[in-house]
């Protein structure tokens, strides 16, 4: 089942923001590494929506959408993609993308969204691929492809295997 990015965003504020908070633009970028690390070793999609070009890095635009009004705040609890929904939707009883999401978290949440923009804006990454190509001009709603996300977050997890066999 392909989650909302608001969903997992919400799981994210649940399991790990409460008292601290996250605030959007982290959401954002972990919702971009969730997606790309699980595209990467997985068949079926983790998010039914794929990040797209954004000027200052990869955004999910429905998550952008609901969050926008916090600014750089920091967001305590799950947020309601509309005013008149019941809940918050979040990822429930998943052990599996919830063991993943612990990883992801465990990998990127002790950075700021700053941190992890920067990041995603490092020379070869898909974001900065498309960025190049485009000449920084790239056309509004422009998603980054599965394919693109895919490589890379495999050569990502290639690096990975030296420093996890000497652990």
């Amino acid at each position: 089942m392909a989650y909302t990015p608001l969903q997992l965003a919400n799981t994210f504020i649940s399991r790990y923001g409460k008292e601290a908070g996250i605030d959007h633009m982290k959401l954002q970028k972990l919702a971009y590494y969730a997606y790309g690390w699980w595209i990467a070793y997985q068949p079926e999609p983790l998010l039914n929506e794929s990040p797209q070009v954004w000027e200052y890095g990869p955004v999910f635009y429905s998550l952008f959408k609901v969050l926008t009004g916090s600014r750089n705040l920091p967001i305590h609890e799950p947020q309601k993609a509309l005013p008149f929904d019941e809940t918050p939707p979040v990822i429930s009883k998943n052990q599996k993308v919830f063991n993943f999401l612990d990883w992801v978290w465990n990998q990127y949440g002790l950075f700021t969204g700053m941190e992890l923009s920067a990041q995603t804006h490092a020379d070869g990454t898909p974001w900065k691929q498309i960025a190049v190509s485009h000449n920084f001009k790239v056309p509004s709603h422009y998603p980054i492809p599965d394919k693109l996300m895919k490589e890379f977050f495999l050569k990502e997890g290639e690096k990975l295997k030296p420093a996890l066999a000497h652990a």
